[in-house]
């Protein structure tokens, strides 16, 4: 193991995901030990798994000891009654600045800086898009889970906002829903630590993404593998905001080689997540996601327009179409994700143009109907 990724040649900050597995949920948290196991078992296989690198338990340890922070968390938290919603939203938003407001140690940026710039190299890019993952070292029990509770943030780019994106990881350990829920189930809020994976991020345009459950989740049955996917980034699966096509394989077919699948069903989605930072100029904000409705009527404005009406109308046919249009005409649906302006879309077709600030997660607002 490389000796960047230590002080004192003991606690390791940083650690690529081929250094990590199944047994390191302690040190990276579920997310990043099973990618790191799935990296490390699949690509030998000849498996196109996804590189990448994970903060650890031991950053963010070493975090709550910079400034006096654990100890302004623990008085912070006293004699919180989750209950009071109000003093619970207070509690929390204090948290989250108190995590947004402390810097790293010199120590852990720089681990963090030298192994994204070591990951542009193992593929070939030197100024790339990532996912900052958020992966908790909490175990899930049967009665307790942590999963989604903590942001994920995608598309972003640079060591700078990377360091930025990965205070907002941390902070999202301390949502009035974390908070409440470890008191509700009984865990001490700093016996829960959290480790960050960062991945490059994959061409949304052309892909489709989705979650693969090595067991039916409704029934439990353990003989069958279920599908879920959607043209896209895998957001729109994982947070609910597309109904995805969906394959039921069985397992025991599968293994004998004969077709496998026993049941396929097509999803009601109606768009899906883009990669799409660059597509506009002058500070207008890129797109979310596209309408699976083609052709679109959109409203096409010069840049810096507050609202898209009187704006010249498009017939779009394609996401390229859009693509191509927006360097010389800026296409701009909204000012952030809490203000998203009206667009005009074509009859007939699901309102379904998403805007997203770029310092942003995917939590934007659908444009409104017409």
């Amino acid at each position: 193991m490389s000796a960047l990724h230590f002080m004192n040649n003991s606690r390791p900050y940083v650690l690529d995901l081929s250094e990590v597995g199944a047994d390191d949920v302690a040190l990276v948290g579920g997310k990043c030990s099973s990618l790191g196991e799935l990296f490390r078992e699949l690509t030998v296989q000849g498996v196109r798994a996804v590189d990448g690198f994970s903060t650890t338990s031991h950053a963010y340890e070493v975090l709550l000891e910079t400034g006096g922070l654990r100890k302004n968390l623990q008085k912070l938290l006293k004699g919180l009654d989750v209950n009071d919603l109000e003093e619970l939203a207070r509690v929390g938003g204090a948290a989250r600045q108190m995590m947004l407001e402390t810097p790293f140690p010199a120590e852990v940026e720089e681990q963090i800086h030298n192994s994204y710039q070591n990951l542009g190299k193992r593929i070939g890019k030197l100024n790339f898009e990532v996912a900052v993952r958020s992966s908790a070292t909490a175990e899930d029990l049967p009665d307790a889970s942590f999963a989604g509770q903590q942001d994920t943030i995608l598309n972003v780019k640079g060591a700078e906002r990377l360091i930025e994106a990965c205070h907002e990881c941390y902070a999202s350990l301390w949502t009035d829903r974390a908070i409440s829920y470890r008191t509700a189930k009984g865990f001490d809020h700093f016996d829960v630590a959290l480790s960050i994976g960062i991945q490059p991020m994959v061409r949304s345009d052309i892909a489709c993404s989705g979650v693969m459950f090595t067991l039916d989740t409704e029934s439990g049955f353990r003989d069958a593998v279920v599908i879920n996917g959607a043209w896209g980034l895998g957001e729109a699966v994982v947070q609910g905001m597309a109904t995805p096509d969906e394959w039921i394989v069985f397992k025991p077919t599968l293994k004998l080689g004969f077709r496998p699948i026993v049941t396929r069903s097509f999803g009601s989605w109606s768009w899906w997540i883009l990669e799409t930072q660059g597509w506009t100029r002058d500070g207008g904000l890129p797109f979310a996601a596209w309408t699976s409705s083609w052709p679109i009527l959109a409203s096409i404005m010069p840049a810096g327009a507050s609202t898209p009406s009187g704006g010249l109308r498009k017939r779009l046919n394609t996401p390229k179409a859009a693509r191509d249009c927006a360097p010389s005409s800026a296409i701009a649906f909204g000012r952030s994700e809490r203000d998203s302006n009206r667009c005009s879309i074509g009859p007939g077709t699901p309102t379904a143009i998403w805007v997203l600030d770029s310092r942003s997660s995917i939590s934007a607002q659908r444009a409104s109907p017409p």
